[in-house]
C-alpha cells in the first residue's frame, strides 16, 4: 500500500459515470492521487452514487492506492445528516465483505473543507483517526489565512502531520509574475500552521464552456504555475488539478448539442468540439461526432498514440469507426484516462 503522502500529482474528479469509469479501467497504481468529489442533482439516485463510488474505491485500494473522498457537495443529500454523514455511510460500506476473497475492510482518506462548519469538521475529525490515514483539508482562496486553517485543524482534532493541506485556487484564467508571488507567499503562510503530511496548489483553466468550433490550443495555466511555485524554492508542493472539466461543480451539467473534448498536452490543452451532426436519432448522430472528434484529434500533433493510455486507445477505435453507441459520458472517459496517465509522468518525475 502507498503512503497516504506518496504522491506528486492529485487530482480532483468528479463522482460521475466518465470519471469513474475512467478510474475503474486502471490497471496499476500511477502514483497520482485521486480525489473523488461527490456531488448530486437532487433527481439521480444517492444510492447508485454510493454504489459506484465504493466500487472504485475498492478497485484503486487493490492497485495499491487509498482513495480521497470529498462529500461536501452532498451536505444537502436526502437520507444524509450533512457531508459527514455521507463519508461515515461510505465508511460503513467499504467495512462490509465482498465475498470470501475480499473480506477485508477497505480504507480511504475523507477529505474536507477549512469552511465546513463545526459538526463537519468534527465528524471528518473523528472518521479519520477511526479509519487512521489522516484526512484531507481544502481551503478556498476566498478564506485562506493561517487563522482559517488554525481554526479547521483544532475542530478537526487531527495533527497537521496526519493532514494533506489542498490550497484551492479554483479556476484560474491566466498566470503571470504577480499572481506567482501572491501565491507563493499564501502557500508558505498557510504551512506556517503546520508542518503537513503534505502541500498542494490545486487549481484549474479548463472553462466552463468551449466557445470556439474545431480545435484550438490554450496554455495549461494550472501547470505552469505549479513549476513556476516549485522553480521558486516550494520544492516539496504537488501539483493538483481538476481533471478534463471546470473546476467549480454543477450538477445539472451544462446541456449542449456540441460534442467537446478536452486533452491534455505537455504544455497546452487541446480543444476539440464540433456540432452534433444531423442523425435520424440523437444516438446515432452523437455516435458519429465523436468518431470525428476523434478523427480530429488521432491525426493532430498532439495525440500521443493509442498505447499511451486505455482512453487513448478508445479514441484511436472511435476514430477508425470501430467502437458503437458513443456518447459525452465516454468522451470525457477516455480524456480522463488519458489525463491520469499524463500526471503519471509528473508523478514519475
Amino acid at each position: 500500500m502507498a503512503e497516504a503522502s506518496g504522491f506528486r500529482a492529485l487530482v480532483v474528479l468528479r463522482a460521475k459515470r466518465g470519471e469513474l469509469d475512467a478510474l475503474a479501467a486502471l490497471d496499476l497504481d500511477h502514483g497520482v492521487q485521486p480525489v473523488l468529489s461527490l456531488g448530486h442533482n437532487g433527481t439521480s439516485s444517492v444510492d447508485n452514487l454510493v454504489d459506484r463510488v465504493v466500487e472504485v474505491t475498492r478497485s484503486t485500494y487493490r492497485l495499491g492506492r487509498l482513495m480521497m473522498l470529498d462529500a461536501t457537495n452532498m451536505a444537502t443529500a436526502a437520507g444524509f445528516d450533512g457531508a459527514g454523514a455521507v463519508l461515515d455511510h461510505l465508511a460503513r460500506r467499504l467495512s462490509e465483505p465482498v465475498d470470501l476473497l475480499d473480506l477485508d475492510p477497505v480504507p480511504f482518506i475523507p477529505v474536507t473543507h477549512s469552511a465546513a462548519d463545526e459538526r463537519t469538521l468534527a465528524a471528518t475529525g473523528r472518521l479519520a483517526r477511526d479509519l487512521g490515514h489522516g484526512c484531507g483539508l481544502r481551503v478556498p482562496l476566498i478564506s485562506a489565512t493561517p487563522e482559517t486553517v488554525i481554526a479547521a485543524v483544532e475542530r478537526l482534532g487531527t495533527r497537521p502531520s496526519d493532514l494533506d493541506l489542498l490550497v484551492d485556487l479554483s479556476y484560474i484564467a491566466g498566470i503571470d509574475a504577480g499572481r506567482v508571488d501572491d501565491v507563493a507567499s499564501l502557500v508558505e503562510g498557510l504551512g506556517g500552521v503546520g508542518p503537513f503530511r503534505s502541500r498542494t496548489i490545486l487549481s484549474g483553466s479548463v472553462p466552463k464552456t468551449l466557445s470556439q468550433l474545431h480545435r484550438w490550443e490554450q496554455q495549461r495555466f494550472e501547470e505552469d504555475l505549479w513549476r513556476s511555485l516549485v522553480a521558486g524554492g516550494l520544492d516539496d508542493l504537488r501539483l493538483g488539478d481538476y481533471g478534463v472539466a471546470h473546476p467549480v461543480w454543477d450538477p445539472r451539467g451544462y446541456p449542449t448539442n456540441h460534442i467537446n473534448l478536452k486533452y491534455t498536452c505537455g504544455d497546452h490543452w487541446l480543444y476539440l468540439r464540433e456540432r452534433v451532426v444531423d442523425a435520424d436519432d440523437e444516438s446515432s448522430g452523437t455516435t458519429r461526432t465523436v468518431r470525428l472528434v476523434s478523427r480530429d484529434l488521432v491525426a493532430s500533433d498532439s495525440f500521443y498514440g493509442s498505447d499511451y493510455s486505455w482512453g487513448d486507445k478508445r479514441f484511436t477505435e472511435a476514430a477508425s469507426g470501430r467502437s458503437r453507441a458513443l456518447s459525452r459520458t465516454k468522451i470525457v472517459s477516455f480524456a480522463t484516462s488519458h489525463h491520469l496517465a499524463y500526471l503519471r509522468g509528473i508523478a514519475a518525475a
